[in-house]
Formats: structure tokens, C-alpha cells, sequence
């Protein structure tokens, strides 16, 4: 089955911790998404989130650095599950995000890489300015 790679780098104006505490923390998730998220943000703990549209497991934690999972989305067919790597380094006065999804289902690539932008990225910038005033 013909499979994508998904690499996107994003600019934050905020401290790495608050772009990790986003990925990792249930309640934050919860209020930048405006949906429902489950997380157990521990090696081998699972997450599910937008109401259950993504799914899947924490395979390493770094604090405020790394954060890998599998990753899979709910309209996939059965069986196809993706990895997912957030790397956060600081940069000037913000932090830079290196994201990386690996083994996504090539029919579904273009909407999900649209997707991590509109869902996540320019949710979580708006989220963070509006609250550490940045």
C-alpha cells in the first residue's frame, strides 16, 4: 500500500514547556482544540482526542523536548497506524517545533498535513497568545 511522510516545522512565540504541556496535558489539549481529549501522557499510556477522531499511544517522552506516537485516525482503514515526532527546541524568545509523521496512508496525506495546521498548529498559537499574553 502506497504510504506518505508528513514534515512540518512550526514557529512559536512561547517557551518550549508551554508547546509541550500543550501536546501532553488532557486539560490544555482540551481547552485549544474546544474538544474532547483523553490523555495518560506516560510511556506506553494512551490518548485519544478530537472526540476520538485520533487515537494511539506514547512511545517516548523527553520533558519540553520530544514526544513520540503512534498514531492513527479514525476514517483509516483497519490496521494502518502512523508515527508521530514532535521535536521542540528553544529558538530566539519562542521554540521551534520539528514534526514529523511517518507510514500515513497516501489517500489520506494532503488532508491530514492540512490538518495538523489547521487543528493543531494555528490552534495552539492562538491559544498561547491569548493566554501568556505573547
Amino acid at each position: 500500500k502506497p504510504m506518505a511522510n508528513i514534515t512540518q516545522t512550526i514557529q512559536f512565540s512561547a517557551p518550549p514547556q508551554d508547546v509541550y504541556e500543550l501536546l501532553i496535558d488532557e486539560k490544555n489539549f482540551a481547552e485549544f482544540t474546544d474538544a474532547k481529549a483523553n490523555i495518560n501522557s506516560t510511556v506506553g499510556g494512551k490518548f485519544s482526542v478530537w472526540d476520538d477522531y485520533a487515537s494511539g499511544n506514547f512511545v517516548e517522552l523527553q520533558s519540553n523536548k520530544k514526544i513520540i506516537q503512534t498514531w492513527r485516525a479514525s476514517d483509516w482503514p483497519d490496521g494502518e497506524v502512523s508515527e508521530v515526532t514532535y521535536r521542540i527546541s528553544a529558538k530566539n524568545d519562542g521554540c521551534e517545533l520539528h514534526f514529523s509523521q511517518t507510514s500515513v496512508p497516501k489517500e489520506f496525506a494532503k488532508e491530514i498535513s492540512k490538518g495538523w495546521d489547521d487543528y493543531y498548529w494555528s490552534l495552539m498559537k492562538k491559544y498561547l497568545v491569548k493566554h501568556n499574553n505573547v
